[in-house]
């Protein structure tokens, strides 16, 4: 059974990853976005260093990055042409 100190904890990074994910919700396909994105993500999972916390760190992240995709497409169709700036970093947070 969960003891106290652990629901609290459990609730900060719920917390933290759900402001997280508030913060960089509308995509921008910038080499700055996505670096702020891996910087906070990664500091996020440091702090808690906790499975739980690591998946919803990556919940999230696979949620941008689909997001981002979905604009791109988006752009093409209306004929506007950029270039992806998905970074290849996102792995980084997979290995850790």
């Amino acid at each position: 059974m969960a003891t106290n100190e652990q629901m609290k904890t459990e609730f900060s990074y719920f917390g933290e990853v759900w402001t997280f994910f508030k913060r960089y919700y509308y995509v921008e396909s910038t080499e700055e976005f996505w670096e702020a994105v891996i910087a906070e993500a990664a500091a996020i999972n440091e702090k808690y260093c906790c499975p739980l916390c690591k998946d919803l760190i990556l919940a999230v992240l696979n949620k941008l990055e689909r997001k981002s995709k979905g604009s791109l497409k988006c752009q093409e169709r209306n004929g506007i042409e950029q270039k992806s700036r998905v970074p290849h970093g996102l792995a980084l947070m997979h290995t850790r």
